[in-house]
């Protein structure tokens, strides 16, 4: 009897910790582990991002900044041990590309601002809205990669 009480005080415990952590965010994470590392932007919204594309993410502590393809950009941003996610707004340089670059830039900035979870998952940054993952992006070694 003393088994089975312990046991069923074991799973609403682990109950009460999975129902505490949020929406496909899993177990709490440490955001400074991403602090210093630069991210490839592989995928936005449902767009796969050629590797030539140039779109780039560092994270620092409180600080988001990388490159579109076309335009440098910075701004605060937050990542939390539970999951959530804040940036923006971004301060950026003014430069004209070729007008799929540009459109690209807009739907980064965009989904960046609106995005509020991620995730990292074997050296992939998630950026997620609400349960949907939005923005994909892979370690790089460099930042120029």
């Amino acid at each position: 009897m003393l088994l089975r009480t312990a046991t069923l005080a074991a799973l609403a415990a682990l109950t009460t910790l999975a129902a505490c952590a949020g929406p496909d965010v899993g177990d709490p994470v440490d955001p400074t582990a991403l602090y210093g590392r630069a991210f490839r932007v592989t995928r936005l919204e449902a767009n796969d991002v050629p590797a030539d594309a140039g779109v780039l993410l560092r994270v620092d502590e409180g600080k988001l900044s990388g490159n579109s393809g076309v335009n440098a950009f910075h701004g605060d941003a937050t990542f939390t041990t539970a999951g959530g996610f804040t940036a923006g707004p971004f301060a950026m340089t003014r430069r004209a590309g070729p007008p799929e670059a540009m459109q690209r830039e807009s739907l980064l900035l965009v989904t960046i601002e609106h995005a509020d979870g991620w995730r990292m998952e074997e050296g992939t940054l998630r950026l997620l809205a609400g349960e949907a993952i939005v923005l994909t992006a892979t370690a790089t070694a460099t930042e120029s990669e």
